[in-house]
């Protein structure tokens, strides 16, 4: 019989159907549907999630529990400068890179001085993107690419902005793929200038 563990005691996770087998998909070739109840509130930002059978012990499903208001939701046109998305730090961006070749590009204002730290999910949720990230500035030259992180898949980037403006960002997939299962997120932090 295969159970649901989770690490916090205080989350019990019940299994709905059972696990089903799934053909042709990217990412995997099992399905699971749990419901989880929280006995009370719980601190943590991230909860792991492991499939435990007879036969093996699956990975850790990283599950991220968010706030109401944290997340911004990718929005398509956002595939060049012109068209970048507006966004406001801090926030969660939920994007998918939605078909080859596809490029998400955000945008927002920042001061001199700010310290503008970008964290990419992907890899770390067992999604099958490779995310690559890049920095702009507001007269579109390159300014930071990052790839692979040691150990990740995922790329995270921290700059410190030398002049007030415009900065955009860009998520693309390492390999030029994309679909609807191609999903990441990023996690937009800025912390100001200290006052002098």
């Amino acid at each position: 019989m295969s159970q649901v563990l989770c690490n916090n005691p205080n989350v019990e996770v019940k299994i709905l159907g059972g696990v089903k087998k799934i053909a042709n998909q990217p990412g995997g070739d099992t399905e699971i549907q749990v419901e989880l109840n929280f006995k009370q509130k719980i601190a943590e930002k991230n909860l792991e999630l492991r499939l435990v059978s007879k036969e093996s012990t699956s990975e850790p499903l990283i599950l991220i529990i968010d706030l109401p208001g944290q997340i911004t939701r990718e929005m398509e046109p956002n595939d060049g400068f012109s068209t970048a998305q507006k966004i406001q730090a801090p926030t969660v961006i939920e994007g998918t890179i939605g078909k080859p070749q596809d490029v998400d590009v955000y945008c927002l204002e920042l001061k001199q001085g700010d310290n503008l730290e970008l964290s990419v999910w992907a890899s770390r949720l067992k999604t099958i993107t490779d995310p690559i990230l890049s920095l702009y500035d507001s007269e579109k030259n390159l300014l930071k690419l990052v790839d692979d992180m040691s150990g990740s898949r995922d790329p995270e980037l921290k700059y410190v902005i030398a002049k007030d403006g415009k900065y955009y960002f860009s998520i693309t997939e390492a390999n030029d793929q994309g679909g609807p299962v191609f999903s990441y997120r990023v996690d937009v932090k800025v912390q100001p200038a200290a006052k002098k």
